[in-house]
């Protein structure tokens, strides 16, 4: 993920299958967005 962030311009990551641990992603300094998941 921290190679993924580098890449990117915006910070926004849509993870459509939730496949992702919203803590580990929101550490590396992303917006997580998950579909089918509360708002956190």
């Amino acid at each position: 993920l921290q190679r993924i962030r580098s890449l990117m311009k915006g910070d926004l990551i849509l993870d459509t299958r939730n496949v992702l641990e919203v803590e580990e992603v929101q550490k590396l300094g992303f917006r997580y967005e998950g579909v089918g998941r509360e708002a956190l």
